[in-house]
């Protein structure tokens, strides 16, 4: 299971000061990761995969390639979301056997996550359809390790853009705060701290959901 808080983020500007401010780098002391995305959302051409409440992408992670699928709410609460969710990065030995069987199945066979029964409920009835790019995104992301109370936390700064028929439209500039090992308690405490503090507005809807209301 996935937890994660989203909040709103003016620009790049202010993603970089709160990278330099005393504050966060007592939860974060670490040097970042930063990684260039590119993210491909997937679906037939029915869209029946979002009918279904179930997000499916590829996304290139600096020099990996990882599917991912995700079923939960596309919208948080107070920008808290929970999902379950499935990761399959994608080797080189991979790529023909996908192209031969389809990344469904390959997807099914070897991804690691939550359980197998909804990951097969969620795409065995679209493994033999043809996937489609819906829409794409692009983005910058700075990855610090933070620890707070008996947890791990992991808080991202994605700054880029949604891609809309190959051209760049709206901005991506937002935080993410994901409970990477300990309890929900600590990730729901620092984020409304990292919130107030930095005062910041929760984000309310998922990069699919945003990217999907400018077509």
């Amino acid at each position: 299971m996935e937890s994660e808080i989203k909040l709103r983020l003016p620009d790049r500007s202010r993603a970089e000061q709160i990278q330099d401010d005393d504050w966060f780098d007592e939860f974060a002391p670490h040097d970042p990761a930063v990684y260039t995305m590119h993210t491909r959302y997937l679906d037939t051409a029915g869209r029946k995969l979002r009918s279904a409440g179930v997000m499916f992408r590829v996304r290139q992670e600096g020099d990996r390639q990882v599917a991912t699928c995700k079923i939960g709410p596309a919208s948080g609460d107070d920008g808290f979301y929970q999902h379950m969710e499935w990761n399959l990065t994608i080797e080189p030995e991979l790529e023909t056997r996908i192209e031969e069987e389809g990344l469904p199945d390959v997807f099914m066979d070897l991804a690691d996550g939550d359980g197998d029964d909804e990951l097969f409920a969620a795409l065995r009835p679209i493994r033999n359809e043809p996937l489609v790019t819906v829409v794409e995104a692009q983005f910058e992301r700075t990855a610090f390790d933070a620890f707070f109370g008996e947890s791990l936390l992991e808080i991202v700064f994605d700054i880029g853009q949604f891609v809309i028929d190959g051209r760049d439209s709206s901005v991506i500039s937002e935080v993410e705060i994901e409970l990477k090992e300990g309890n929900v308690t600590d990730l729901l405490e620092f984020g409304r701290l990292f919130q107030d503090y930095y005062r910041l507005e929760p984000e309310t809807a998922s990069k699919y959901e945003r990217a999907l209301a400018l077509l």
